[in-house]
């Protein structure tokens, strides 16, 4: 397995018994980063790509942020050449200098979780109300400056 298995409230994942259905993660994948990798991309650039595949669940970190609420844990999306693509963007800035990396992490079951109708309607309101629209033009002031006369 190269992701989690996700679970939804109406699917029941049922195996043949106990010795004949084995859940196994793929080997693990490490690269350390080539290129800063930072906060929006859906990119990161590594060192060597060569075990990464789409669909395959990593993880993004450097030592500035190891601890539990700063990795960004993504999906594969594609692999050219050394840089991955990612299926949502990076919540953090990982650099080269803090020893950046991404590699192979994930439960092998998850459960699929909505939100309840009133987080998701509280959700869409605010949204609606910071989003800006595609054709609105962010334009500086007109110039109140004068030429100072002499």
């Amino acid at each position: 397995m190269r992701n989690s298995v996700r679970l939804v409230s109406h699917l029941t994942l049922r195996g043949e018994g106990p010795e004949k259905t084995i859940l196994k993660k793929a080997p693990g994948v490490r690269s350390k980063l080539s290129v800063d990798a930072d906060y929006g991309e859906f990119i990161a650039t590594v060192e060597d790509a060569s075990g990464f595949a789409p669909g395959m669940g990593v993880t993004i970190v450097d030592k500035e942020q190891r601890s539990g609420w700063t990795p960004s844990i993504r999906t594969v999306v594609s692999v050219q050449g050394n840089t991955l693509r990612f299926d949502r963007f990076l919540h953090m800035d990982y650099s080269v200098a803090n020893d950046g990396e991404v590699f192979n992490t994930f439960p092998l079951i998850s459960r699929a979780t909505k939100l309840r109708t009133s987080a998701s309607k509280t959700s869409r309101r605010m949204a609606a109300a910071t989003r800006v629209k595609p054709w609105t033009v962010a334009r500086p002031p007109p110039s109140t400056s004068s030429t100072p006369s002499g």
